[in-house]
């Protein structure tokens, strides 16, 4: 019997005469554990840290393949959960040279068919705890960004993004616009997404924030609108991810387009000439 309360407490040290990746089928079952302690504070953080130390490298296509199939679960709480793995393990494929192969499709594809329909985006049960599915899909689409190579995967990404903004059934204000606006610098520091496609996006994107219902900005839009305010903070502060400085592969451009979609939001910024 895991004591895992004892392995959180000793910084994730694997017990002695374990293999960790044997209890990986435990640590799935308890990522779908309605209480909160054991599937956050144990299994959600017990397999991030296994991930990124690289205690989990010899099945991190096994862990990747069963977070795929999780994000068709009847339980939400699993979606989501095995989303943010998912996101830890195209994370460790990125950063790690002696992981040979390519990432299986079957991983960013089960993504894209889960994070633009998922119907529940709640952040936050008083029973459950985190739900947090608009965030922990963002999270992935952050490490897809980073790892993809051609201009038309990344267009598509946008165009997935603005599906889930759309979407929205109700207003989130527990920092989504900051994991949302992560991945759209991700984005952008791609050298494939050229500034015409930036400003292609930036132009969907004003109309998204634009979205109102009887006077009143849709749970989208507000949610739009601020993503595009901490995207602008970013790139005025600077984003470090993994001891590496975060930068749109076009600063002068990027800068410019984003400014002028809060300009046409907000006509009041516009310095006079």
């Amino acid at each position: 019997m895991i004591d895992w309360q004892k392995i959180v407490r000793n910084d994730y040290v694997v017990p002695d005469s374990v293999n960790p990746i044997d209890l990986l089928p435990e640590l799935f079952e308890m990522l779908g554990n309605s209480d909160p302690k054991i599937r956050d504070e144990q299994a959600r953080s017990t397999l991030a840290h296994w991930i990124r130390v690289g205690y989990l490298d010899a099945a991190l296509r096994d862990v990747g393949d069963e977070c795929a199939t999780n994000l068709q679960s009847q339980n939400v709480l699993l979606r989501s959960f095995s989303a943010l793995i998912l996101g830890e393990s195209l994370r460790r494929y990125r950063i790690n040279p002696f992981l040979a192969g390519h990432i299986p499709a079957i991983w960013i594809q089960s993504w894209y068919r889960w994070y633009s329909s998922e119907p529940d985006v709640r952040s936050f049960d008083e029973d459950s705890g985190w739900i947090y599915t608009v965030a922990h899909g963002a999270d992935v689409a952050c490490q897809i960004a980073l790892l993809e190579t051609s201009n038309d995967g990344l267009r598509h990404l946008t165009e997935l993004l603005t599906e889930r903004l759309v979407s929205l059934p109700i207003h989130l204000n527990q920092g989504e616009d900051d994991r949302l606006a992560l991945a759209m610098l991700a984005i952008l520091s791609q050298p494939d997404f050229e500034p015409e496609d930036t400003q292609h996006w930036m132009r969907v994107h004003k109309m998204v924030c634009l979205e109102k219902v009887a006077g009143v900005s849709t749970p989208g839009a507000a949610l739009a609108l601020r993503s595009l305010h901490s995207l602008h903070s970013f790139l005025s502060l600077g984003v470090t991810l993994d001891d590496e400085v975060l930068t749109p592969a076009y600063p002068k451009e990027t800068i410019e387009a984003v400014q002028k979609t809060l300009q046409l939001i907000y006509p009041y910024t516009r310095a006079r000439a």
